[in-house]
């Protein structure tokens, strides 16, 4: 579109123009995260019936005094000392009186870490980056107000959609973490909930 062209076009009109630029990218990502699912559904075929709820890890107490300052004792925790201490700030929102802090590592994947909001003491899971976390905002059946990773206040399971980098499409599932006493205990898993 030349210059004089776009000149003659109303501001409002421009605007809208401007605006559908900036969104385009995300509308195709967003679309184009259907098209290799065909007609399943984020759930899938998997075996949710036996799958384990909140309820089954309830979190015995809710810190609910002032989050202590992150301790930066292992190299991971230094070398994502920023992100952790903006998180931690917010306070406890997973199993009682932990953090849960997640931050993206690439286009649809994120990484996690778990801070005592007590202590500040950090702990990373057993897996690095999930990519392939698809969703852009859906949630499995067992749904909180954060879709992936799903964590609750009042509960220690902490459930993860996709697969560890370098992923494989087929690769991509749902696991399901108990967090007790600093470890992530794998208690259940859906595979291939796409196909």
């Amino acid at each position: 579109m030349s210059l004089i062209l776009y000149a003659s076009i109303p501001r409002f009109e421009r605007k809208l123009i401007g605006l559908f630029r900036k969104l385009l990218p995300i509308l195709l990502l967003f679309a184009f995260s259907f098209l290799d699912s065909g007609s399943s559904s984020w759930a899938g075929d998997g075996d949710w019936q036996h799958a384990p709820r909140p309820r089954d890890y309830p979190a015995h107490k809710i810190y609910r005094g002032k989050p202590a300052s992150v301790r930066l004792e292992s190299p991971k925790a230094k070398l994502y000392r920023t992100v952790l201490r903006k998180g931690a700030k917010g306070g406890p929102n997973f199993a009682g009186h932990y953090t849960v802090i997640a931050w993206g590592c690439g286009l649809d994947s994120f990484e996690l870490a778990v801070v005592d909001a007590m202590t500040g003491e950090v702990w990373f899971p057993p897996f690095g980056c999930i990519d392939l976390a698809g969703g852009f905002g859906l949630c499995p059946p067992i749904c909180s107000e954060f879709p992936n990773p799903a964590y609750w206040i009042d509960s220690r399971l902490l459930i993860i959609a996709g697969v560890e980098y370098p992923a494989k499409i087929e690769d991509r599932s749902f696991h399901f973490y108990e967090f007790a006493k600093g470890n992530f205990r794998l208690v259940y898993s859906i595979p291939d909930p796409w196909e």
